[in-house]
Parts: C-alpha cells; structure tokens; sequence
C-alpha cells in the first residue's frame, strides 16, 4: 500500500498507533484522533472524492480538512512523542558536565550514547497557567526536576511558552527534527505500525539536535567552575603538605649536620690531643737518648780508668746493670 502523503489529512491516530485512512471502518466509526490536536475526526470514504480524515465543523485545527497544516510534519511530532515516551528515556548532548550528570543520573547505552531517565511520563496533558492553556507534548521527571519535552519541526518553542512553563515548576528541553535528514514516511510508519519504538527513537534522535533548559546550562557552568576551584584548592593543599615534608626533612638535615659537625670537632680535638701527646713523647725518647748517649760515654770513661784503676772493675759492673734494667 501507499502512503503517498502529498495530500492532507491521510493519516490519524488509533489505540496510539498511526493509521492511513485506507485501513480503518468509514464515518465517526474508524475510531480515529487527530494527529496535531487530538481532537475526534470523520473517516470520509467515498466514490468521488480522494478518501481523508475531516475534523468537525467548529475545529480551529492547521491539520482540518482544506487548512494548511501538513500530515508529515504531525506524524513525525507525533511518532518522536510516542517513542520518547515508550523508551522512557532522553538522549543528552555530550557536553554535559559530570557534576550535572551525577545529578541527573546520566546513564550511557552500549553505544556509549547519553541518556537521561524519564519518569512519570503523559503526553500533550494540559497545564492551567493564569486562566490559558498549555499543552507541553511531554511532561515527566528526570531526577529532581519536573520537565516538559517540545518537539519541534519548524518553529522552535516560543520564548512566552518557555517562560510560562518555567514558572510553573517546568525545565523545558526542546528537540528539534532536521526536516531534511528525517526518514521517509513509509519506513517511519512501518516502524510505528510495528511498534518498533527503539529503532524510531535512535533514528529520530540520529537526526535532531537537543536545547538544554537555560538554567541546566548555568548550573552546569557553575558546577564545572566549583569543581575546578575544588581541584584547585586541593592541589595547593597538596603543595602545602609537600612543603611541610620538605621542612620536616630539611630541619632532619640540619639536625644531622649538627651532629656531623660536633663529631667533626670532637675528632679535631682529638687530633689535637694526639698531637700534644706525641710530642710529649717525642721530647721524652730525645731525653732517654740522651741519657743513652751519657752512659754511653761514662762507661767508656771508666773503661779508661779500669786500666789504670783495677778497681774500678766493681763500678763498672754496676753501670753495665743499671743500663740494661734501663732498657
């Protein structure tokens, strides 16, 4: 079958699946919703004109019949919506910080991809603000924050709309679909007619680009600034107590070299006492010698004498002994 979407209002919704008007009953019977507004539509089937989805006569839908609202466009907001929503997840730009990634509880798939946890999750629920209407397409949970998802195609989300569900608690994420990337409308309905969500979501996602809310990004950039001020300081703390181990080693040194130098100074007065002791010792082997010398002289004296003086020979004797016990 075709799906040839070159003519308006072809396509609906059905027990939240995407429907070609072909495949349902004819009248208010095929049980069918507006993709755009959600609103009850009339299956016309007939012999004259081209079968198509008609909204009632007081609808103020883009998508009602002769208006100017295009089918495609509804159908990939619509099947982006649902497959966020069936996934229960939220892939996130990269160049998220990791202190907001811890509290976001970023998690990564087994394609390193990043992505954040959906809670609570409704679709196009209505939000009272200040007696007017809003209709986020998502609103849900993700870690401590309340947010509301838009979808866009062609127009980003307005600045009021922004404003207005931020006062009412909301952080407000857009996903914006690059219409000339997006997959062609058979492969896409193909996949929401087989509830291939996973595929639709990766492929839809492949091809969009994700806003952060404003304050996640401030908040980010704070957190990345006080993680590196924390770095910082821990380094310097770092560098203090290095220092402190550097003096701790540096007075270790000194007290050492004190001890080497008082044991230097003691070994030079040491030295000192040698030396004094060595020439006292000096000094008294001269005066031995001398006495040496003295005797020697004497006892050749008395050997003179012994031949003019026989007994000098007793004397003689007594010199000789004394000398040896001397020695």
């Amino acid at each position: 079958m075709s799906y040839n979407n070159k003519h308006n209002n072809i396509l609906a919704v059905k027990n939240e699946q995407i429907v070609h008007i072909n495949d349902v009953s004819n009248g208010i019977d095929c049980c069918c919703t507006c993709i755009t507004c959600g609103e009850i539509l009339i299956a016309h089937k007939g012999a004259i004109r081209k079968n198509h989805f008609q909204h009632e006569p007081n609808s103020s839908c883009s998508n009602r019949a002769g208006g100017t609202g295009l089918s495609l466009e509804s159908t990939y907001h619509w099947a982006f919506k649902m497959a966020i929503k069936n996934q229960e997840r939220f892939n996130c730009p990269e160049y998220i910080t990791q202190e907001l990634s811890e509290i976001l509880s970023l998690k990564t798939s087994f394609e390193n991809i990043p992505y954040l946890i959906l809670t609570n999750t409704v679709i196009e629920q209505i939000v009272n603000i200040n007696g007017s209407s809003r209709r986020p397409d998502i609103q849900a949970n993700i870690g401590p924050y309340k947010v509301a998802i838009e979808v866009t195609y062609k127009h980003n989300t307005t600045s009021q709309k922004k404003i207005e569900l931020t006062n009412e608690g909301m952080e407000v994420l857009e996903v914006v679909l690059d219409k000339h990337q997006l997959p062609d409308e058979r492969i896409l309905i193909d996949l929401i007619r087989d509830k291939e969500w996973p595929k639709l979501y990766e492929l839809l996602f492949e091809h969009s680009r994700v806003i952060l809310p404003e304050k996640w990004i401030k908040l980010s950039d704070r957190l990345k600034e006080a993680a590196n001020a924390k770095q910082f300081n821990q380094e310097i703390r770092n560098l203090h107590s290095k220092l402190r181990q550097l003096n701790e080693i540096n007075n270790s040194l000194t007290l050492k070299n004190t001890d080497l130098n008082d044991k230097y100074n003691a070994c030079l007065a040491k030295i000192d006492e040698l030396e004094v002791m060595y020439a006292e010792g000096s000094s008294w082997r001269e005066l031995l010698r001398d006495e040496k010398n003295l005797s020697h002289q004497l006892k050749s004296q008395i050997k003179c004498l012994l031949r003019l003086y026989p007994e000098a020979e007793a004397e003689l004797a007594r010199l000789e002994y004394a000398e040896e016990f001397n020695d």
